[in-house]
């Protein structure tokens, strides 16, 4: 059983995101969600590793065809959501994270 962490950036991010979908894609999300918060590592999430770091893994997952969820696994079992990107730049993604990873990680201690 995995322990999630929500920040309050993350409601916020979520809520914009869901603000923004139609009723079909809403409806695939909570979904996906439901298996997420089973287990963030399910194999239809497409979950892989993006960047390790002081103990600290960020993850990805896809939420649908374009969309996706980062994440960080801080212990075996705690998972802390950080963002909903609809932007699948994996280099993108990659460079702001490694810019911003400290940042995160002082947010979460």
């Amino acid at each position: 059983m995995y322990k999630f962490l929500i920040t309050k950036e993350f409601s916020k991010n979520q809520q914009k995101y869901l603000d923004k979908i139609d009723k079909n894609n809403l409806w695939k999300y909570l979904k996906t969600k439901e298996i997420f918060i089973k287990n963030p590592f399910d194999k239809t999430l497409n979950t892989h590793k993006i960047l390790e770091k002081w103990k600290f893994i960020i993850y990805s997952s896809y939420l649908n065809k374009k969309d996706r969820i980062i994440f960080i696994q801080r212990k075996p079992n705690e998972i802390i959501p950080y963002k909903i990107m609809e932007d699948h730049d994996y280099n993108k993604l990659l460079k702001v994270l490694n810019f911003i990873f400290s940042d995160i990680i002082d947010k979460l201690k």
